[in-house]
């Protein structure tokens, strides 16, 4: 749909089991943009354990790359969450089991209760639901998070950054409710900045990911995944390989070698 509009064709009608009446259908696409468990915490074993001693994740919050870089259809990601829900779970028990009893540190127990219960305390600020409003407005375009270009990428970062250094720290909350959406909000803006700048990262076009200044998948090194992680407080982005196994014939022509491909626009 977001083609359509983009090609200036504008309104799209469409009929579904659902809804038989022709509908206006813009958008709706772009709210997460990322394929179930093609992100999260990247896995070091089968059983969702991740670098972080005792740490394990599952289901979206496990990247899997179980379906590859596009979502197949409906009920891949309850059948994942099934099977890694259950391997982790297993697996954090032994590990629990298997853990001797540990002290706290209640010097590091206080600072992570001041700062999670901080936006409590502040007498002004920004309300969680303003600035969720914001991040959306920045976010769910169709023309930043689907069709998407280096130099809109980049206006939206610079937008989020300042979230992230202005708004988020003076988030404020008036009861438990709020504080729970101040920190998700938080959240939010951190998904956000890492969504962008992998986007960003990927020069190519796969899945569900369209660049419009690299509309094509023409170098086999981009045959990887994504990773990010944490230096210094920077995010660090860096490419993961896909096994050589798993690799297509690249001798085919593209045409047959890419079948199904994102339309390109005159």
């Amino acid at each position: 749909m977001e083609f359509e509009v983009h090609a200036g064709r504008a309104p799209v009608f469409s009929r579904t089991p659902e809804e038989p009446e022709l509908s206006v259908r813009v958008g709706n696409a772009t709210g997460g943009m990322s394929i179930h468990t093609a992100e999260g915490l990247w896995p070091i074993d089968y059983h969702g354990k991740t670098n972080i001693p005792g740490l394990y994740a599952a289901g979206d919050s496990c990247s899997t790359m179980q379906v590859g870089a596009t979502y197949p259809g409906v009920g891949y990601a309850l059948a994942g969450a099934s099977v890694t829900g259950a391997r982790a779970g297993t697996a954090a028990a032994d590990y629990a089991l298997g853990t001797a009893d540990t002290s706290l540190d209640m010097g590091a127990v206080q600072k992570v209760k001041e700062k999670r219960l901080a936006p409590l305390d502040r007498k002004g600020g920004f309300g969680p639901r303003w600035v969720t409003q914001i991040l959306r407005n920045t976010m769910i375009p169709y023309f930043v998070l689907y069709i998407k270009h280096e130099k809109r990428l980049k206006a939206a970062l610079t937008f989020v950054e300042f979230m992230r250094d202005h708004l988020v720290p003076r988030l404020m909350a008036k009861d438990a409710h709020e504080l729970r959406l101040a920190v998700e909000t938080e959240n939010m803006v951190l998904n956000a900045e890492m969504k962008l700048r992998a986007s960003l990262f990927r020069e190519e076009s796969r899945g569900t990911h369209y660049r419009e200044d690299f509309p094509g998948r023409v170098d086999p090194d981009w045959l990887a995944w994504v990773t990010i992680r944490e230096e210094e407080g920077k995010m660090v982005l860096s490419k993961k390989p896909v096994p050589r196994e798993w690799w297509p014939d690249l001798s085919k022509p593209y045409d047959e070698l890419y079948i199904n491909r994102i339309p390109v626009f005159f």
